[in-house]
């Protein structure tokens, strides 16, 4: 059994001729191995102070310093009002001071609302000026537009004087959606008027219409315009129609 032993034993030495040397020093390469890690490792970890670069997220001043770049930012996040008497504040372009036609503040809104006070189908239509004072004399257009799916669209007009009171009063008027009204007032070049309103069945409508004076120098008066723009694609074209509409926002007229 014994020699049995030592052959099967000389057989694996015969295959594999490793010597004891040779495993010794692949033992040594491989602890060298296993250790050079550890070692080189050790530079990575003193590595650290890259970590330490972190002062560059000190650089977090820059944020504070854009912050600082907005002094006109409240605390809270919103902007801090323009001071009175600035071209911000009131309305004009950078680098202006404001407009002549706007010297005054906005134009007072005119008054266009139903009443209880009138008898129904009644419109009193008062005219004023800038300064809200009477124009007595002023003749007034009374344009009126009847309009139904069965009937189809007429219209018509009526004109009235102003009183010392600056006031005309149109009585009679049909009330109800069919029919709608505009009060006009013609001064000189400039046209006045309200935007088209209907009768209520219990209530008369009471109108206040402002007159401001009126100049063809567009540097005196101060206005805006809007425009819109309608494409509509048909077969392979496009069609296109534009409309454009100026309209006054100060208190002198350009016409």
């Amino acid at each position: 059994m014994s020699a049995v032993r030592r052959l099967i034993a000389f057989c694996v030495v015969a295959a594999c001729p490793i010597s004891l040397t040779a495993l010794a020093r692949a033992a040594d390469s491989a602890a060298s191995s296993t250790a050079a890690p550890s070692s080189t490792a050790a530079p990575s970890a003193t590595a650290a102070p890259s970590a330490t670069a972190a002062p560059s997220a000190t650089a977090a001043p820059s944020s504070s310093g854009t912050s600082n770049a907005q002094p006109a930012s409240t605390a809270n996040g919103h902007q801090a009002a323009p001071p009175q008497g600035s071209a911000e504040a009131s309305g004009a372009p950078a680098g202006h001071s404001g407009h002549p036609g706007m010297a005054n503040g906005d134009p007072q809104a005119d008054v266009n609302e139903a009443s209880a006070d009138l008898d129904p189908g009644t419109i009193s239509a008062t005219i004023v000026n800038d300064q809200g004072m009477p124009l007595a004399g002023q003749q007034v257009r009374l344009g009126i537009m009847f309009q139904k799916i069965s009937e189809g669209e007429s219209r018509s007009e009526k004109f009235a004087q102003a009183d010392a009171q600056g006031t005309v009063q149109f009585s009679g008027l049909t009330r109800g959606s069919d029919h709608a009204y505009r009060v006009t007032v013609q001064v000189g070049s400039a046209n006045y008027q309200t935007p088209p309103f209907n009768l209520k069945q219990d209530m008369g409508q009471r109108v206040v219409l402002h007159v401001f004076p009126s100049t063809t120098d567009s540097e005196r008066a101060a206005f805006g315009m809007r425009g819109y723009l309608y494409v509509e694609t048909r077969d392979d074209v496009f069609q296109c129609e534009a409309l454009f509409r100026v309209f006054n926002v100060g208190q002198i007229t350009w016409v």
